[in-house]
């Protein structure tokens, strides 16, 4: 009965640990997308932003002509 208990409390104790890896991996890979998102928006905002200002230059440009 003993080694039934210490059996079992070595399954309760690997899958305790299997669980809180994959908890944290999970965790991770989702810091991880997030991180990705933020930066792929602020790359967009970057591109836009210069989009914009180039068309500003090109406005002042042809009223200067």
């Amino acid at each position: 009965m003993k080694e039934l208990q210490n059996s079992l409390w070595v399954i309760d104790s690997l899958a305790y640990v299997v669980v809180s890896e994959t908890i944290f991996s999970l965790n991770s890979l989702s810091a991880i997308s997030e991180v990705r998102y933020k930066l792929a928006v602020s790359d967009a905002i970057e591109r836009r932003m210069r989009d914009v200002i180039q068309n500003i230059f090109k406005i002042l440009f042809n009223l200067f002509l």
